[in-house]
């Protein structure tokens, strides 16, 4: 797993390096104006206090000024030392802002949207899908029953009763295109490839849960990979109609939506499928909120017209 170090951490140590360079670089320029060279005087002779800017050069917050050549000459290299350091800082990326560390109550917390289906009948949505490009999210630390995820749903009107397909990022772990179902009775999880496959996170998929007439159940696809499909028929156990939804999901307030400010994860091509003939419509302009308000204010979710919208944390 790679570590990623916190902005907040990086700026305190940039911050940090920083002091010491003006420090040091306020000694060479000081001693340059007076132009001391006297070896004569003791090593440890030296004179500390702070000075204006002079003339062009630039605003001194502290200026040492010491006595001996050999205490310029070795604060002269760490001031080198320190713009060396800088610039190498400078060339890290930083991270997003992490997770809260300390975890607080689990439960289900989204971020996304659901559409209210349109009745029984032939009108009747029976199938979800859309396009993402997965991103991680980081997690808080102090429990590692988590994790963090979006997908696309089909689920019944009451209970645990769902089938999806997405991504997920277990905690410790890398992200995973998954497939899922609930009968009320505990779900059914699975993953596709090994435990850290290549080619999911940053490229763009499709995720699919469907009605299918042949196996009187609902499908969960990844691109063109069958990874489950329900072993009851929803029709005779679910609640309806059935209710399309597009979301992330994370078990902590704490921990992040997956997707950051610069990097979002985008839920595009939004849609849905009728049971009658299993015609494929662009999805209903009649978003509702899963979670409104959510519940962090670090989450995001922003929609650009009825078949698009991003999430993210900030």
């Amino acid at each position: 797993m790679i570590l990623a170090v916190p902005a907040t951490a990086t700026r305190r140590v940039v911050g940090n390096f920083s002091l010491c360079c003006v420090v040091g670089l306020s000694v060479t320029h000081g001693s340059a104006q007076r132009g001391e060279e006297d070896e004569s005087r003791p090593f440890a002779s030296c004179d500390t206090f702070a000075t204006a800017s002079r003339g062009p050069s630039p605003p001194q917050a502290l200026t040492l000024i010491c006595r001996v050549d050999r205490v310029q000459f070795v604060l002269r290299k760490f001031a080198l030392m320190c713009v060396a350091v800088l610039l190498g800082l400078a060339a890290l990326p930083l991270a997003s802002e992490a997770a809260i560390s300390s975890c607080g109550t689990a439960s289900n917390y989204f971020d996304g949207f659901w559409n209210q289906n349109t009745g029984f009948g032939a009108a009747e949505i029976a199938g979800v899908a859309a396009w993402s490009i997965p991103r991680s999210g980081a997690m808080c630390s102090t429990n590692s029953s988590q994790f963090t995820t979006a997908w696309v749903m089909v689920s019944g009107q009451v209970g645990q009763r769902y089938s999806q397909s997405g991504f997920m990022t277990v905690f410790g772990g890398c992200t995973r295109h998954f497939a899922e179902y609930n009968n009320n009775a505990g779900f059914t999880r699975t993953f596709v490839g090994g435990a850290c496959p290549s080619g999911v996170l940053g490229s763009a998929h499709q995720y699919l849960s469907a009605w299918n007439y042949g196996c009187l159940c609902i499908q969960n696809w990844v691109d063109s990979t069958l990874v489950s499909q329900t072993n009851f028929n929803p029709l005779t156990f679910w609640t309806r109609p059935f209710r399309p939804i597009h979301s992330g999901e994370s078990i902590y307030k704490e921990s992040d939506m997956p997707g950051g400010a610069t990097a979002t994860t985008p839920i595009d091509s939004m849609q849905v499928m009728s049971f009658s003939g299993n015609i494929w419509s662009p999805t209903p302009c009649y978003l509702t909120g899963v979670d409104s308000p959510l519940a962090s204010s670090r989450w995001n979710r922003v929609p650009a017209g009825c078949t698009h919208f991003d999430i993210w944390t900030t």
